[in-house]
């Protein structure tokens, strides 16, 4: 059998292993993640995600971010300083 047929990759070419992970939260907090992560135009997951890396980034444990990181949170820069320009 095949990692095709499997519907798998592995080896060093493979994205980084994800951790299932339930989190529980307030409905109104669901919500306003739901609709955040829309607006950035990525799901609620890699919303959570983002804000966990960026939090750890800068608690200061010294590691680099990976590339996805970095593009999420650049995707979310750019989100905010749009809708500051539209505030003004």
């Amino acid at each position: 059998m095949t990692e095709a047929e499997l519907g798998i990759e592995i080896g060093p070419h493979a994205g980084p292993v994800m951790v299932p992970r339930s989190i529980k939260m307030p409905y109104d907090l669901d919500q306003a993640c739901k609709l955040r992560a829309a607006k950035l135009g990525v799901s609620q997951s890699l919303y959570i995600r983002s804000l966990i890396e960026r939090d750890v980034a800068e608690a200061g444990t010294g590691e680099q971010r990976p590339a996805w990181v970095q593009e999420v949170l650049s995707v979310i820069a750019r989100h905010e300083h749009d809708e500051d320009r539209k505030a003004s």
